[in-house]
């Protein structure tokens, strides 16, 4: 019963979205080539990808396993992790977008980084030298 319920409202959902989607278009349309490049590329991470999920799936045996990687993770290991969390792709097109929308983003940075906070601090309060 619950299982129909949500198919009926996630299918009244997607119908919703197509009524709100803008006209057709009109006029000379020109297509591009298809990008051979890009798309050999894209099956290659994916494939990269799901080759390194599949060894990974293999070595793991317990939970342990599985949320602490066995307790093997190295203080540089998880620095670079967290580094990578940092510069993804989502930070990356999000700061782009919300430049390029004309925001002045100064502001929302010294807010979300707290290490521009402790600098903005410092430069109002220079550390003597020596």
């Amino acid at each position: 019963m619950i299982k129909r319920f949500t198919t009926a409202l996630a299918l009244l959902a997607f119908s919703g979205m197509a009524a709100a989607a803008g006209p057709a278009l009109q006029g000379d349309i020109q297509t591009q080539p298809t990008n051979w490049h890009a798309i050999i590329m894209f099956l290659i991470f994916v494939t990269m990808t799901m080759g390194i999920t599949y060894w990974a799936a293999g070595r793991t045996k317990t939970s342990s396993d599985f949320y602490t990687a066995g307790g093997g993770i190295t203080g540089f290991q998880n620095g670079l992790a967290i580094a990578g969390d940092y510069m993804s792709a989502a930070t990356l097109l999000g700061l782009t977008a919300a430049r390029s929308h004309g925001d002045d983003l100064q502001p929302r940075l010294r807010r979300l980084h707290l290490h521009d906070g402790v600098l903005c601090r410092l430069a109002d309060h220079p550390l003597p030298d020596g």
